[in-house]
């Protein structure tokens, strides 16, 4: 996006992804950006199984949404203590 449309566009378009996937997450759970493109979700009390099943959540829900006719996709990981 950044090499296409250049850097504000692709500011824009991380911006209406990420206040999207604040609206999938629980209050309980902590989201921000944690470097350029990359967010991070800390879902404390959650067990992993559960992360799984969020993070496809949010996968599909990307993937069936188009963001000004823009396919976006992602990929995550995840880990607990």
């Amino acid at each position: 996006m950044n090499d296409t449309r250049g850097l504000a566009a692709g500011d824009a378009v991380l911006l209406e992804v990420s206040e999207y996937i604040k609206g999938l997450i629980r209050v309980t759970d902590i989201y921000g950006r944690y470097e350029g493109e990359e967010y991070i979700i800390f879902m404390p009390h959650t067990k992993l199984d559960e992360a799984v099943m969020l993070a496809a959540r949010i996968r599909e829900s990307l993937r069936l949404n188009q963001f000004g006719r823009l396919k976006v996709m992602m990929s995550m990981g995840g880990g607990s203590d």
